[in-house]
């Protein structure tokens, strides 16, 4: 699925909340850290996404705005605590 300079958040991407995704961003050749993500919300020109982490025994958390996604690629679910 390519996301390309418009805002398609809300209308495609609320029914996959809780999947797990590689995120590709503008101006980057590999997945955004190079791990997967799972999808926790989605906003108007966002999207938030998590990730556990050992090394802090919880979660990373980031916002991406959409119009800086260029693709998703579902993932298989990420390491858990």
């Amino acid at each position: 699925m390519g996301l390309n300079s418009r805002c398609i958040c809300p209308d495609v991407l609320e029914q996959f909340i809780n999947d797990w995704f590689f995120i590709y961003t503008e101006n980057d050749t590999e997945a955004f850290f190079d791990v997967q993500w799972q999808l926790v919300d989605v906003g108007v020109n966002y999207i938030v996404v998590r990730r556990f982490v050992a090394d802090i025994g919880g979660t990373q958390t980031a916002i991406l705005f959409c119009n800086q996604i260029v693709g998703l690629a579902e993932a298989p679910p990420g390491p858990m605590p």
